[in-house]
């Protein structure tokens, strides 16, 4: 298992041996408290590369369930669209799964929010959520935003 030391960055696979470790721990020794798809996911996150176990680790320790995909830059995952696209073919993440607008515009700058829905004019961010979400359904928020500023789930 890694460790950390001062004042330097964490080694490459801190946080993907970290959580493989506690997967497979689960995995071992509590099999019989998991459900069939809890079993699956495990055993995909455990078959993903390491490229994409170190990014679905990264994702999993961020703030969400929705993270745009501009946001997702580490150092120790070298191709994000590569392993992004792993982790979905393995159903682990979802891109531009349907979410709920206001939960994504909360995701924008006051200045992206202006460039994507440009003849929303209230003041303030909240006010301008409801605004938004008030004129447009959220099937085209969804489409609008998709485009510009993709986001990433987690599916369990």
């Amino acid at each position: 298992m890694p460790q950390l030391a001062a004042q330097q960055p964490p080694p490459a696979d801190y946080y993907a041996d970290n959580v493989r470790y506690l997967l497979t721990h689960v995995g071992e020794h509590h099999v019989d408290l998991l459900s069939g798809s809890e079993i699956q996911f495990i055993d995909a996150v455990t078959r993903a590369s390491i490229q994409a176990q170190r990014l679905f680790a990264r994702v999993l320790s961020r703030k969400g369930p929705w993270i745009r995909l501009d946001k997702l830059r580490y150092p120790e995952v070298e191709d994000v669209a590569a392993s992004l696209a792993e982790l979905s073919q393995l159903g682990i993440v979802e891109v531009n799964a349907a979410a709920p607008a206001d939960a994504l515009l909360g995701l924008l700058t006051q200045l992206e929010r202006a460039a994507v829905f440009p003849a929303v004019a209230a003041i303030g961010k909240t006010r301008w959520i409801e605004d938004c979400v008030s004129r447009y359904s959220d099937a085209a928020i969804r489409t609008r935003l998709s485009d510009s500023y993709p986001w990433v789930n987690l599916n369990q």
